[in-house]
């Protein structure tokens, strides 16, 4: 069985205000399991994030661990906010479960890397 991590964090203005706003993390690529011979893909996560500024935690937003035995390290999860209408940058974050089942977005988003736009634009899915 798959290893998750629970995304915990509180969203604030430079001065400390709590703004409410919305998050979307996907994956950058395609996953695969060379223990169990498949390729998959996880769903987007959405969520919002409330007037306190505060993730949801009932539930919780889950994301697949990256470190998962027998999956493929050729991805990372892409985050991208957008608070008062505002949408920011897309960051590459780095989830593992070796860091703890459950982790602060702040933590992520500390060691993470802006994704050039060019990149974020030629992976989305075209129907």
């Amino acid at each position: 069985m798959a290893n998750f991590v629970n995304i915990t964090g509180t969203i604030l203005t430079g001065n400390g205000i709590a703004s409410a706003g919305q998050v979307v993390f996907q994956m950058s690529d395609l996953l695969w399991n060379t223990t169990n011979l498949y390729v998959g893909i996880e769903p987007s996560v959405g969520c919002s994030f409330d007037a306190n500024g505060l993730f949801p935690t009932n539930p919780p937003v889950q994301l697949l661990a990256m470190d998962n035995a027998g999956f493929s390290g050729n991805w990372s999860w892409w985050v991208t906010f957008t608070i008062g209408g505002v949408q920011f940058p897309t960051r590459s974050l780095i989830v593992n479960f070796a860091n703890g089942p459950t982790q602060d977005i702040s933590i992520l988003l500390s060691t993470s890397a802006v994704v050039p736009a060019a990149t974020v634009a030629s992976q989305l899915i075209r129907v």
